[in-house]
């Protein structure tokens, strides 16, 4: 996780003590940082910022200031330090400590992350075939972790062999992420090291001798797609993609059919997708269609002639549509799953037999499941009045199942993860959040 799971909970304590009423020792000198105004002329405008200059993590007058603010609030802090180790201690009593993930699959494997002896930083595993196979380490944050002040895996992509595993990390804070690539079965880590890549987005390619990455620019935002032939210098990668407007960034994934690598460039008034034949060397990265003001849309594929294409063109409330391989112009978009006036099509899941989609209407979760059959539809439903449910991450390459996973919670009930049988309609848990003396029985929620 980003952040040891004492600090964040430290934090809040301190933060509700402080407003509970509890003024410190007001004698205390307060540090402050000195205005050093710095001028900045953008989009025809001139600003002033007082205190770029601490944006150096560098500058050992920031250090230094840092390093008083500390000494500070530990002063200041110290009469409530009994206070604030019994609130902990009562927090964390009603967590679980050893944690486990419900296993994801992906290909052959088992993928999930737990938790264990306290540790701050949970342990990446797999099994091979089932959730019952023999259990094979992947990553030990705990021990990647160790002597350094910060640490976060950002990513990690398995080869399509399943012999190598290439993987993002910062131990900055600054989203300044690093690759690397690990050989699974010898856990070698090999030379090649990447500096300053998205935090997401690593795409192997079919014979698994290269990847795709995205690079980031000074200010860690994501420009560049590059590919990186494994075991030679990072310095001799190719630039496959470049994004020249400023307010844009990148992000990379690649079709549900593991046939494509879609390359989509954004900002906050339009969106623009890139695609590439992961199966055809010879391929060229293709624009989809050209970037529109205040149009997004995103692109998949997952079996035959057919992308599936989720924008809000000509639908303020976004639809899903459909268009030929040959023919990606939005003139030939078809609608699947129509616009809804009165209801937000906020996310969708399309399988080989059905389609879900999650729906916003008047501030409720709708999960709708539309067979593809007969084109019959069905809105789920739930034994409380009040409640949060979304579809949930279970196999970004899903497509040959009759079972999805859903996110769901309410007042009375903690985060439940659940399967629903897309053809009996049956709901099993599969893990839930545990809170340590707490019986949903003795609330209710109107």
């Amino acid at each position: 996780m980003s952040k040891p799971r004492i600090y964040i909970i430290t934090a809040y304590l301190i933060f509700y003590l402080i407003l509970s009423g509890f003024s410190g020792q007001m004698d205390t000198i307060v540090p402050k940082a000195v205005k050093r105004p710095k001028m900045f002329t953008e989009h025809g405008s001139a600003r002033i910022d007082n205190y770029h200059w601490l944006s150096n993590p560098s500058n050992p007058n920031v250090i230094t200031l840092l390093e008083q603010e500390n000494k500070y609030a530990d002063k200041i802090l110290a009469p409530l330090q009994k206070r604030i180790t019994a609130l902990h201690d009562e927090l964390t009593e009603r967590y679980q400590i050893n944690d486990d993930d419900v296993p994801v699959q992906i290909g052959q494997y088992w993928y999930y992350q737990r938790y264990e002896d306290g540790q701050q930083y949970p342990s990446v595993f797999r099994k091979k075939g089932s959730w019952n196979g023999r259990e094979e380490l992947l990553f030990d944050q705990a021990k990647m972790a160790k002597n350094l002040n910060y640490f976060i895996l950002k990513e990690y992509t398995v080869s399509n062999n399943n012999n190598q595993v290439a993987y993002s990390y910062d131990t900055i804070g600054i989203k300044q992420n690093t690759l690397r690539i690990m050989d699974i079965k010898t856990r070698k880590v090999l030379p090649d090291a990447i500096k300053n890549v998205a935090a997401k987005g690593i795409i192997w390619t079919k014979d698994d001798k290269a990847i795709y990455y995205l690079k980031n620019d000074a200010k860690t935002k994501s420009y560049r797609l590059m590919l990186h032939t494994v075991g030679t210098d990072t310095t001799h990668d190719k630039i496959i993609y470049e994004e020249l407007d400023k307010q844009n960034f990148l992000f990379i994934n690649p079709s549900n059919s593991q046939k494509f690598l879609f390359l989509n460039s954004k900002n906050y008034s339009n969106s623009e997708t890139w695609y590439l034949d992961l199966e055809d060397n010879t391929a060229r990265l293709k624009c989809f269609e050209k970037r529109a003001s205040n149009i997004f849309y995103t692109v998949d594929h997952y079996e035959g002639d057919v992308f599936h294409i989720f924008s809000n063109y000509q639908a303020a409330n976004y639809q899903l549509l459909t268009t030929p391989l040959s023919i990606t112009s939005n003139e030939a978009w078809k609608p699947l799953i129509k616009h809804k006036p009165t209801a937000l099509l906020f996310a969708y899941k399309v399988l080989k037999n059905h389609i879900i989609t999650h729906h916003k209407e008047k501030g409720n979760d709708l999960i709708v499941v539309h067979n593809k059959q007969d084109t019959f539809s069905r809105t789920l439903t739930f034994n409380e009045e009040n409640f949060e449910v979304s579809l949930a991450y279970f196999n970004k390459y899903a497509y040959n199942t009759d079972s999805i996973r859903l996110n769901y919670s309410s007042l009375t009930v903690q985060n439940t993860l659940v399967s629903y049988d897309l053809t009996t309609g049956k709901i099993t848990g599969l893990k839930h959040d545990v809170v340590n003396d707490y019986n949903p029985k003795e609330y209710a929620s109107k």
